[in-house]
């Protein structure tokens, strides 16, 4: 496919094949890392850039934005790096964009941002929806809790223990409208 849109000079076609196939493989290699040992794999610690994985989660996932009615945008900053494995924050951020996806009514934005607090790095996933009803937020990171009535509950349950993994956390930060994520990863000053 990427082959036949590449030759047809479809270059959005091609880069949106791209992107899927870096999923497979990183879905794939998680996979297989816990299927030979019985585990979340190890994570591969290298200097990242966060703003070059959050763009790539957007566009991997703007076909979902469209569908749903949603917008999502990228909040403009200067690079921010972290030490952490690129593919277990893909993952992170995968499940609280598709959470929002999932929670927005069309007409709804989810934004993405990251920084610095200290010597943490940070990315934020917020939206502009109706936020958590109490009852919820009681239950947040249990496994198998969940106000869909699709899903097994396990997603924010294991973004926090992957972050925990890379060192850092995953916390709800309050917020006056809709709902705040923010990922910590241990920070950078440059790669």
């Amino acid at each position: 496919m990427r082959d036949d849109l590449a030759t047809q000079q479809d270059e959005a076609g091609v880069d949106r094949v791209r992107l899927l196939l870096a999923q497979v493989d990183r879905v794939a290699g998680i996979v297989r890392a816990a299927l030979q040992q019985g585990t979340w794999p190890r994570p591969y610690l290298q200097a990242i850039e966060l703003g070059e994985i959050e763009s790539r989660m957007l566009r991997f996932l703007e076909p979902a934005f469209s569908d749903a009615g949603v917008t999502a945008h990228l909040v403009p900053s200067a690079p921010v790096f972290a030490s952490s494995d690129p593919a277990l924050v893909e993952q992170i951020l995968l499940n609280l964009l598709k959470n929002a996806i999932e929670a927005l009514a069309p007409g709804n934005g989810v934004g993405v941002e990251s920084g610095h607090e200290g010597v943490l790095a940070f990315i934020d996933i917020f939206d502009d929806g109706p936020g958590l009803d109490p009852e919820a937020e009681a239950y947040l990171f249990r496994p198998f809790s969940t106000t869909k009535t699709r899903g097994t509950g396990l997603g924010l349950s294991v973004s926090r223990q992957l972050a925990r993994m890379l060192g850092g956390d995953l916390v709800r930060v309050p917020s006056r409208r809709g709902v705040r994520w923010r990922l910590t990863l241990p920070g950078l000053d440059r790669p």
